[in-house]
């Protein structure tokens, strides 16, 4: 017996509007993010080093992204550290360095 898969959903129509609603959501976070690094809170430089490191909302910048969870890190952020420490052993934004991960 074949198994019969259920169909999508969607419509060729909705994709737009959700597409749509997703840069406007993204556009209104980083407004948000902006403002907490306004008032030097370490979530918001973490959460805006993400939208840049993944290009969510805005284009792509691996170096903003860095700079971001550098000053995250600095301010005590323990997502960041993870970040950055992620960014040293892949070479994703910052030269490889392993021993600088260890």
């Amino acid at each position: 017996m074949k198994a019969v898969l259920p169909r999508n959903n969607f419509n060729n129509r909705e994709i737009p509007k959700f597409s749509a609603l997703a840069d406007s959501l993204s556009l209104q976070a980083k407004e948000y993010f902006e403002k907490a690094v306004d008032h030097d809170e370490a979530g918001g430089h973490y959460n805006l080093g993400v939208m840049y490191l993944k290009g969510v909302g805005v284009k792509r910048d691996v170096k903003l992204a860095c700079n971001y969870f550098i000053m995250a890190a600095k301010e005590g952020q323990p997502k960041a550290f993870y970040q950055l420490a992620k960014m040293f052993h892949t070479g994703v934004g910052l030269k490889r360095n392993l021993p600088m991960v260890s």
